[in-house]
């Protein structure tokens, strides 16, 4: 294990954890209250917040005595924030697992517009409506009025929480001593009967589980500072914990990686520390670097170009993600003067704006349709193939140089093959994303 990783052992079911002293971490309120304006201050940890007036975003004012104490607030302060979405939502959404997906949507979303994702935190403007996130909140039964004040509450809550901690956070994961002294309150707890690992940040109820395989993979992958594992550990983990979107972890199958590294394969542009294939690839966070990303894969606009080859393009499937993707990707062609390819993987919405873009575009060479019940997508959640109960589009943009090197239609033969794997693999049925 690398350095700096204090862990423990605990056969079978035995959940005991670490044994440490907690931090003391009083809350104080004082002010006052009027008819038109309520103010007050609240000192936590070692920030003071202040309020002014019902409807106002708090500013920081001073700096106290305990910066661990006030950051753990941080992690604490988001997963309320979540749990109040999810309330909001219960009793009026169709399926409970559907708030999970309207969440995990609109949190790419807005993170996907800013170019550094230090956390989870991203400000939002309050005058324009997500339009994407009333209507998915619609199309699962609830009603309109209820989803307009549902968004406007998780906007008003999000810009409270980028005020007060989305600067602060940032500096943190910049600040070596400060993620020493953090990392002393995370605790690695290694179940033998389960084969887990779960990190618990004291001071909150917060446990995330990561499998073996899990872990083990994360460790072998690391490249950051070997005192700091534990640390960039829990961040990664709570990131992804945060967004929950279980079918944004669909992979294609590793055959199909497989069969384009003949076509000069090179990286996969969406994709995470666990669910990747290509030892190239860009994910959504910048603590993922330290995992072997690449960042963030919308920040390759300001580096105007990729090395030569083909690259997997597969997006969490959200219409916003699609067109924005996909603006790129013709830009990235356009500047190119090399041998430059994508394979886009959406689903079979041919009236996205991203479909017609792509496939009007002068770069578009070629399609193949799989067809819901025949083809396979891989789930790292679970180590399982799944069935794919939904058309599957598979889209080929490439430069002429790249078309003069390789033959298209083998590469979406060879493409249609890797997906159509042995029926006698371990599957689920996939619902769509």
């Amino acid at each position: 294990m690398p350095n700096g990783i204090k862990s423990k052992t605990v056969a079978g079911d035995d959940h005991t954890a670490f044994s440490k002293k907690k931090a003391n971490h009083d809350n104080v309120l004082s002010g006052s209250e009027s008819s038109s304006e309520i103010s007050f201050t609240v000192k936590r940890g070692y920030t003071e917040v202040a309020y002014h007036g019902a409807n106002s975003y708090p500013t920081v004012s001073c700096k106290l005595e305990d910066p661990i104490g006030d950051h753990i607030h941080y992690y604490g302060a988001i997963l309320k924030f979540k749990k109040r979405f999810v309330k909001n939502l219960e009793y009026h959404c169709d399926k409970r697992r559907e708030i999970y997906k309207i969440w995990a949507h609109w949190l790419i979303r807005t993170l996907s517009k800013r170019k550094t994702n230090y956390h989870l935190l991203n400000k939002v403007d309050s005058a324009e409506i997500d339009q994407h996130v009333i209507k998915h909140m619609v199309q699962n039964k609830v009603a309109h009025s209820r989803a307009v004040a549902t968004y406007q509450d998780l906007v008003d809550q999000y810009n409270k929480l980028f005020t007060v901690y989305a600067d602060e956070h940032e500096k943190v994961l910049k600040d070596k001593e400060f993620l020493l002294a953090l990392q002393d309150k995370i605790n690695l707890t290694f179940f033998t009967g389960g084969m887990i690992y779960l990190l618990n940040l004291e001071g909150t109820n917060l446990t995330i589980k990561l499998t073996s395989d899990k872990f083990f993979r994360l460790k072998q992958l690391y490249n950051g500072p070997s005192d700091l594992f534990i640390v960039n550990l829990f961040e990664y983990s709570f990131n992804y914990y945060l967004l929950d979107g279980k079918s944004l972890q669909w992979s294609i199958p590793s055959e199909v990686f497989n069969n384009l590294i003949k076509f000069q394969l090179r990286g996969e542009l969406f994709a995470s520390p666990v669910n990747h294939w290509c030892p190239n690839f860009w994910s959504l966070f910048e603590v993922d670097k330290f995992f072997g990303s690449n960042g963030n894969f919308f920040n390759l606009e300001k580096k105007n170009q990729l090395p030569a080859g083909l690259y997997e393009v597969n997006p969490p499937f959200i219409e916003e993600i699609f067109s924005q993707s996909s603006m790129l990707i013709v830009e990235l062609l356009g500047k190119a003067k090399y041998p430059l390819a994508f394979v886009y993987i959406m689903p079979g919405w041919q009236d996205l704006h991203g479909y017609d873009f792509l496939t009007s575009s002068e770069y578009f060479a070629g399609e193949t349709i799989l067809e819901k019940g025949k083809h396979f997508y891989f789930q790292c959640s679970n180590n399982k193939y799944i069935l794919a109960s939904f058309d599957t589009n598979i889209l080929v943009l490439a430069n002429k140089k790249y078309q003069q090197t390789y033959h298209i239609g083998k590469v979406l033969a060879q493409i249609k093959e890797g997906f159509g794997i042995c029926l006698s693999t371990p599957i689920v049925t996939a619902r769509l994303p």
